[in-house]
């Protein structure tokens, strides 16, 4: 299942949404994802805290969910779990603003149960779950960025592929 979970995509909508418009069957694939990611997330923060030395090694936890349940999804669970617990001293200010503007949807069953108590990371450290937020989203924001060195190649190969038609373009201009 975990190598799955990363191929079902995030669900946007609510239950009652999905209800409505005959995606039922996508709403709870990815439910069950995000709780599936909740328990992955809570498995790599057991694995990656050294409880003889107190230290957590934070970029090892992060990679190992972005691997199983993708960037996205990861980010969208720690969000859901960073806003349920924004009352809580151990959750930075930082991971508390960015969580308030991550899209995470607001969902309620039929009986007003809050669905996205389902994947809350509370069986994790209020602390841990904090440092964790951050890194995840350090690591995210470094794999959407592309390098320099990446830029930097782009530009070269595209003045390689049209050298004449820059030529030309500067000799019109004049």
């Amino acid at each position: 299942m975990m190598d799955e979970i990363k191929n079902i995509p995030l669900y946007p909508h609510t239950g009652a949404y999905a209800q409505e418009h005959g995606e039922i069957k996508q709403y709870w694939n990815s439910m069950n994802a995000n709780v599936s990611c909740a328990e992955a997330i809570r498995k790599a923060a057991s694995e990656h805290y050294d409880y003889a030395s107190y230290c957590f090694d934070t970029e090892a936890a992060a990679k190992q969910v972005f691997e199983q349940c993708g960037v996205d999804r990861t980010l969208y669970v720690l969000a859901n779990t960073v806003r349920e617990n924004a009352w809580d001293g151990r959750i930075s200010r930082d991971n508390i603003e960015w969580a308030k503007t991550y899209p995470v949807v607001e969902d309620t069953d039929p009986f007003g149960g809050r669905m996205n108590t389902r994947f809350l990371v509370d069986a994790v450290h209020p602390g841990l779950v904090n440092m964790l937020a951050k890194e995840a989203r350090e690591l995210a924001a470094q794999e959407r960025k592309p390098s320099i060195r990446a830029q930097l190649a782009a530009a070269k190969s595209e003045q390689k592929e049209n050298p004449a038609e820059k030529s030309k373009n500067r000799e019109e201009a004049r």
